[in-house]
């Protein structure tokens, strides 16, 4: 990405708006602490230097947030969990009225430091023309057999059985969610991974 052409007065141009779905409207400037210009001159915030960086600045619209990413950093944005890991060698900066608040690496600050945000319904995400969508993943019918007779051990309080068919089941790759509605689960591993809900065996006797 160029930041700017020499004789060009500074602007800005529209960027890819990524976290535009979210609601968080980011200005992401990578190479915060860029010093390839030595003592003479000043390249860090991506090249442009403090001086420049001010002039551009000043000509943001209100309500941005400018996210300042060191080199060999990475900035992990969680939406699932609501926070921001930082990962690598330098720091992560939010910078708002010349204020710097930085977070060093192997760090994690909450995602609201960055703005009103909120996950967009599915809906928002349509599939690309000629990509089918994904199948919902289907159960072992014997994973399906363990489930319930693991929600049976529960229902008659035999916690020892219900604990270990739990852990067969961890084996077998599935993890397991008791609800008031019934048993769900997902692949074991997977914690971001949404729970469905396990079928009745009824439901796969005529499969």
């Amino acid at each position: 990405m160029e930041i700017y052409k020499v004789g060009e007065d500074p602007h800005w141009q529209p960027g890819l708006g990524l976290f535009d779905l979210y609601g968080l409207p980011l200005v992401i400037i990578p190479h915060w602490n860029n010093r390839e210009g030595g003592e003479e001159l000043d390249t860090s915030r991506c090249f442009m230097g403090r001086e420049r960086w001010a002039r551009l600045e000043a000509l943001l619209p209100p309500g941005l947030t400018v996210l300042g990413i060191e080199e060999h950093t990475a900035a992990i944005v969680d939406f699932e969990q609501g926070r921001v890991e930082v990962l690598g060698r330098g720091a992560v900066i939010i910078w708002r009225n010349r204020q710097e608040l930085a977070f060093a690496a192997v760090e994690a600050f909450p995602l609201d430091l960055l703005g009103r945000w909120e996950i967009p319904p599915a809906e928002r995400f349509p599939m690309p023309e000629g990509i089918p969508e994904p199948s919902e993943p289907e159960l072992p019918a014997e994973v399906v057999r363990l489930v319930w007779e693991r929600e049976a051990a529960r229902r008659a309080a035999d916690w020892a059985r219900a604990d270990a068919l739990r852990g067969e089941l961890y084996r077998l790759g599935y993890e397991v969610q008791d609800t008031r509605e019934g048993p769900r689960w997902r692949p074991a591993g997977q914690g971001h991974a949404p729970f469905r809900p396990v079928p009745t065996p009824e439901t796969l006797s005529g499969t």
